[in-house]
């Protein structure tokens, strides 16, 4: 019984570190994906603001926030 207690002390904390590793695995592939699709509507040739809008809308979507924007300098 004693030598059955810390594996299973150390249980949970295998199951929360699997449950980061897979959060960032997912995440990754949402980024990635994301950046699939805005490379490929900036080398089609979409409009600069289709673009921009792209790029907002999944870094809100991907990040969970409720606004978006993003900034451009004026000159």
């Amino acid at each position: 019984m004693q030598a059955v207690l810390p594996t299973l002390a150390v249980a949970p904390g295998v199951a929360i570190d699997n449950a980061r590793l897979y959060e960032d695995s997912r995440l990754r592939e949402l980024w990635l994906r994301a950046n699939a699709e805005i490379t490929l509507s900036l080398m089609s040739g979409s409009e600069p603001a289709e673009a921009l809008d792209l790029i907002a809308e999944r870094a809100r979507e991907i990040s969970g926030s409720a606004p978006a924007a993003v900034a451009m300098p004026l000159a």
